[in-house]
């Protein structure tokens, strides 16, 4: 996806080379995916932050068919169920004739656009979980599709005021890019890359791209620019990039 790596590029954002898999054998058993975002539907970082004043959005570009829940979220439960809906003959990944990547992009901005200056809503902090499940194929097509919306989600982002994480909880482990030795090493230490808005933060973040953090960490960052938590420090439940390292 050269687009989506020159737009990560251009804006910014740190590339964690030594992020570690917490053994993610895929969307039925994703440990990584539990330790950032919880267990459950209604338990996790997003509770914490629906309960810290945050309007929330959390969607899929596919039906769950046995995958873990998303996180209970104010918005994204139309695209979800529409999803799981027949399609009207619709081929596999699309809705309406539409890429249902490209809708869960389009229902984001939405959602971006309402909460932001002049959208009509409340002016309260917003956090959004997308999920792209589409580029589980082999040919890797679909992941390819997604170039060009996605760098253009991210190059319109204010980032002076907006943390974003772009992360592969497993690596790419489908297509002929698998069996290459790259693609055998995204397995261990797939994709993290995070953008924390401008300022000290920002700065203190560059300075720990060297570690090697897990999901646990990356939520307790989140934790500390979302809500104010400082301190997690800690190994047990995941230690803030934010922290500088370990003496």
């Amino acid at each position: 996806m050269p687009r989506t790596a020159a737009a990560l590029d251009a804006r910014g954002f740190v590339d964690f080379l030594r992020y570690a898999s917490l053994g993610d054998a895929g969307d039925g058993a994703a440990p990584g995916r539990a330790a950032l975002l919880g267990d459950g539907a209604a338990a996790g970082l997003w509770a914490e932050l629906r309960a810290g004043g945050y309007a929330t959005f959390a969607a899929r570009d596919a039906c769950p068919d046995g995958r873990p829940a998303l996180p209970d979220a104010d918005y994204g439960a139309a695209l979800r169920a529409a999803c799981c809906s027949d399609g009207d003959g619709d081929p596999p990944h699309c809705l309406w004739g539409t890429a249902a990547a490209r809708l869960l992009l389009s229902h984001y901005e939405q959602f971006a656009r309402a909460y932001g200056p002049g959208g009509g809503r409340p002016r309260v902090p917003t956090a959004s979980l997308l999920v792209f499940v589409d580029a589980d194929e082999d040919s890797l097509a679909l992941a390819a599709s997604l170039d060009a919306p996605l760098s253009s989600l991210l190059g319109g982002i204010e980032m002076h005021c907006t943390a974003v994480v772009l992360l592969s909880h497993r690596g790419m482990d489908r297509g002929p890019y698998a069996r290459t030795g790259p693609g055998g090493r995204e397995a261990g230490e797939p994709v993290l890359r995070v953008r924390l808005p401008d300022g000290g933060a920002r700065r203190r973040l560059a300075g720990a791209a060297g570690g090697a953090p897990d999901a646990r960490d990356v939520r307790a960052t989140l934790q500390e620019i979302g809500l104010g938590a400082g301190g997690n420090c800690g190994a047990r439940h995941g230690r803030s990039l934010l922290c500088g390292p370990e003496t």
